[in-house]
């Protein structure tokens, strides 16, 4: 009886994070702000959780592992999160890998939305995931024999491709129309890698 209580109040603890950090962004949010979100003593709250970083990987680790796992399924393990050796990967592959992509982006938008956009938003995560998306596009440029792609280039167009996935989550958009813009976003961003 006891564990279930403690679960019970730590799924409040996660829900509740998730809200405020999703409202308030995870920068702005304490210990403290968390605690009194629920109710409850800041020590009370470090019984459940060691620090905010712990907690707030709670919240990003099922999104990361699980848009790893999509990548890697997609590029028949070519492709991980997780590393930055990537194997080849055809450029007539693409096209399959992100339409692919994009509907479970969409599933994914619809069933923890708000975990997906703290993650991205968040700008450790982003940071880590812009970062390794660079790195994948300048292999990519080198597989794929493109000219004049530098390090400089890919790093901008990391940075855009996430500005733009983050404002195209932001929208009302109908699923249809989100996996459509999506779809067409990422497609053209890849396809400036090709020349």
């Amino acid at each position: 009886m006891a564990q279930m209580l403690k679960d019970k109040n730590r799924n409040k603890i996660i829900e509740e994070t998730i809200k405020i950090v999703y409202k308030e962004g995870s920068e702005k949010v304490s210990m403290r702000d968390i605690a009194n979100k629920c109710n409850m003593t800041v020590g009370n709250l470090y019984r459940y959780f060691d620090n905010k970083q712990s907690l707030m990987t709670i919240i990003y680790q099922p999104f990361m592992n699980s848009l790893d796992c999509l990548i890697k399924e997609y590029t028949n393990e070519a492709i991980s999160i997780k590393n930055k050796n990537f194997r080849e990967l055809k450029f007539e592959h693409i096209d399959y890998i992100l339409d692919k992509l994009c509907l479970d982006l969409v599933r994914m938008h619809n069933q923890k939305g708000l975990e997906m956009k703290i993650c991205l938003r968040n700008t450790k995560v982003n940071s880590i995931l812009r970062d390794w998306f660079s790195s994948l596009l300048l292999s990519l440029a080198i597989q794929w024999d493109s000219k004049d792609i530098s390090k400089v280039y890919c790093d901008t167009l990391s940075s855009a491709i996430f500005e733009g996935i983050n404002f195209l989550f932001d929208q009302d958009l109908d699923d249809n129309v989100l996996n459509m813009e999506l779809n067409r976003f990422l497609k053209g961003f890849i396809g400036l890698l090709k020349k």
